[in-house]
């Protein structure tokens, strides 16, 4: 949900407040009630996967710029110490990505489905970097025209 307000600090919300909706309303416990009586429902479209190599090139140059200005550059989440576990998992990481894509290259699904499934789960972050990987694999195949799809 998209609101109009900036912060919700002020508000003394904590995690695991209860959130639930009733005579189009929508309760975070007893601290906020926002109408949704008059919400517009978001729609999502996704963008023709470009044919192009030069629009291609210009399109990663645009979320790259926008990644470097609003989020967190850098690819796969790499740990913060060096530990022998530490770069053991950044190896896995490498090796599965790297062999997911060139599964999916050779037109060998069963290869790709092996790697697939061991990258789920696999790295550092709140979403660990391999499940980032595939969702960000899978939402290009799934754009119309991709060349994997």
């Amino acid at each position: 949900m998209i609101t109009e307000v900036s912060s919700f600090s002020d508000l003394g919300l904590v995690v695991g407040e209860e959130v639930f909706a009733e005579n189009d309303q929508l309760y975070i416990g007893t601290k906020l009630s926002i109408s949704i009586k008059e919400l517009t429902v978001w729609q999502s479209s996704l963008s023709i996967f470009p044919i192009e190599l030069k629009t291609l090139r210009d399109n990663l140059a645009a979320a790259r710029a926008y990644i470097n200005s609003y989020g967190k550059p850098g690819g796969m989440k790499q740990f913060a110490g060096s530990s022998s576990f530490e770069r053991e998992t950044m190896r896995l990481l490498e090796e599965r990505s790297s062999g997911l894509l060139n599964a999916l290259a050779n037109d060998s699904m069963e290869d790709a489905a092996h790697y697939a499934i061991r990258l789920m789960g696999l790295g550092p972050g709140l979403t660990p970097s391999g499940d980032d990987f595939l969702v960000g694999l899978f939402a290009v195949i799934h754009l119309p025209r991709s060349p994997i799809s």
